[in-house]
């Protein structure tokens, strides 16, 4: 789910549908239907079972139709719309962890504003475990919660803007533990740095120390 998600017009994102499916890759945050682009995305892994939802507060070619939909709503009505999907899915006691994946946030700033700041509370107070943002370009602070690790931008992982700011962006590796008592945990949160490497091509590499 992103602004840039139905530039192709319906067809396009169909069309990048059907290739997922056939190269067995999960989708989140888009569909056929406005109902499954909201549906989460279940991931199940030995004993654990961990819900993602994707969604953008930008839209650039707002209304969507005809078989071609993502996850939208304007910043104010995510903070119900998300909120209570989170809400829900933290009710399930199947649910070990729930990801947040959103599309939102002010270009080329490099800290959230008020608005921004009163969605991600809001998500922690719900019940995210892992928050991800991505939209600005550039690189956004890493925050701990009591429960909630939020990346708040990773900026360009492969997009060249032009900007020398936006050529930094990174992965976010976070492990997932379930005990065999049932506690829960989150464990080896990390953050790699990559850098667009311009060229003939404008590729990602892992950011190298400099001597």
């Amino acid at each position: 789910a992103n602004n840039h998600a139905v530039d192709q017009g319906p067809r396009g994102l169909q069309e990048t549908l059907t290739y997922l499916e056939k190269s067995r890759l999960e989708n989140v945050g888009s569909g056929r239907t406005l109902a499954e682009a909201w549906q989460p995305y279940i991931h199940r892994r030995d004993n654990l079972r961990i819900a993602v939802l994707a969604a953008s507060t930008i839209a650039n070619y707002p209304p969507m139709g005809r078989g071609s939909y993502f996850a939208y709503a304007p910043h104010q009505a995510m903070q119900t719309k998300l909120v209570a999907a989170v809400r829900k899915l933290r009710s399930d006691a199947t649910i070990d962890f729930i990801v947040v994946t959103l599309h939102f946030g002010a270009e080329y700033l490099r800290w959230p504003n008020r608005d921004e700041l009163a969605l991600l509370r809001a998500l922690d107070r719900a019940g995210v475990d892992v928050f991800i943002g991505h939209h600005p370009h550039v690189l956004r602070g890493i925050q701990v919660t009591q429960r909630m690790v939020a990346f708040w931008s990773l900026g360009n992982f492969l997009f060249n803007s032009g900007r020398r700011s936006t050529d930094d962006s990174g992965v976010a590796q976070v492990e997932f533990v379930k005990t065999p008592q049932g506690a829960r945990r989150l464990e080896q949160m990390r953050f790699y740095p990559v850098r667009l490497l311009k060229g003939r091509a404008t590729r990602p590499r892992l950011a190298k120390k400099r001597r």
